[in-house]
Parts: C-alpha cells; sequence; structure tokens
C-alpha cells in the first residue's frame, strides 16, 4: 500500500475517515444514553438526535470531499 499525497482520492479518504471519527466520538455518547433511557420520550428523543449528528456528519464529509474532488485532479487519471 503506497500513500501519494498528490492524489485527491488520498486527501477524500483522509476527510472521510476524520469525520467517521469525529461522529464516532459524538455519537457514541448518544448510544449509551438510549441504552439509559428510562421512557419512550426519552429514547425517541436519543434516537433523533443519534440521526441529526450522524446525517450532519455525512453530509459534511461529502461535501468535503466533493470540494477535494473537484479543485484537485488525480495525476496521470482520466474521468472517461
Amino acid at each position: 500500500i503506497t500513500i501519494d499525497l498528490s492524489e485527491r482520492s488520498t486527501w477524500r479518504g483522509a476527510v472521510m475517515v476524520v469525520a467517521g471519527a469525529g461522529g464516532l466520538y459524538l455519537i457514541v455518547p448518544e448510544i449509551m444514553a438510549i441504552s439509559q433511557a428510562e421512557s419512550s420520550a426519552q429514547l425517541g428523543f436519543a434516537l433523533e438526535k443519534v440521526t441529526a449528528l450522524a446525517s450532519g456528519i455525512g453530509l459534511a464529509g461529502q461535501t468535503v470531499s466533493g470540494l477535494i474532488g473537484v479543485m484537485f485532479s488525480d495525476q496521470g487519471k482520466s474521468d472517461v
């Protein structure tokens, strides 16, 4: 395995790893709250919060990944 920092796919992968790690950091406490919910209202709120966090983090990672893809081009690659 080689890592070529001049390739956009390397940077896209790095962005997705950072977004995923950030997402896990934010979501794990909420998952713990789900397991400790005492009422259906608490459970519903925790599930909605986890869903919103996961969606936001995923969208941010995809957006940055797309911007990297637009701004930089892979060397010697064609999109044909």
